[in-house]
């Protein structure tokens, strides 16, 4: 028999750890459906030029609001070196919703290539297909700490891939089933870094 165990996080009023601060918020609330034509979305937060904003280690929170009726949500923190995204780098699924019945997270390794060369999968039967919800990933050097509104979903060792700077990728499916003219689903993500961290990476 399988028992499950969720325990709190000791989180601020704001949402991040006691101590972390602060430095980074990225937005998504594009409409899903003008003049009867649906369309998915994505955002990241640094180009291929290596402009826009990454920070090694530090707690990453998701807050997503949906109706069930717009976007699949996928959210992922990806690793970079010198802001750019050729090396081997890690990638955390923060969020992998699919029909928003039940969610998952994952810890990959990926070569330049795009080869995994470590996956690590944890689902969890739980949907969120109404109102407001908050992923966590918070990650320090020795274990990296998934949660969902507060409440721990798992952990697992950092891979030294997950040390590096990271930033924010999101990628938002238009749902199969045909959606709701209010649908909705929006996005905001926030990073924090913890006391000891002073100098995350700038936003041109």
């Amino acid at each position: 028999m399988e028992i499950l165990v969720f325990f709190l996080l000791t989180l601020s009023a704001d949402g991040a750890p006691p101590g972390y601060t602060l430095v980074y918020t990225g937005n998504f609330n594009g409409p899903t459906n003008v003049n009867g034509s649906w369309t998915g979305g994505n955002f990241s937060g640094l180009n291929y030029a290596g402009q826009g904003f990454t920070q090694a280690l530090g707690y990453w929170e998701v807050v997503l609001k949906t109706n069930n009726w717009g976007y699949w949500p996928d959210i992922w923190l990806s690793g970079s070196t010198d802001k750019q995204r050729t090396t081997d780098s890690a990638e955390l699924g923060v969020l992998d919703a699919g029909p928003m019945t039940a969610i998952r997270q994952h810890i990959k390794v990926l070569s330049p290539e795009g080869q995994e060369l470590f996956s690590l999968l944890q689902p969890t039967l739980r949907g969120v297909n109404q109102g407001v919800h908050v992923f966590g990933c918070l990650i320090k050097a020795d274990l990296i700490t998934f949660s969902l509104d507060n409440s721990v979903l798992w952990t697992a060792a950092t891979p030294p891939e997950a040390t590096q700077p990271l930033f924010a990728l999101c990628n938002f499916v238009v749902a199969t089933i045909p959606p709701d003219p209010g649908a909705i689903t929006t996005a905001v993500i926030n990073c924090y870094v913890p006391p000891s961290v002073t100098s995350p990476s700038p936003t041109p």
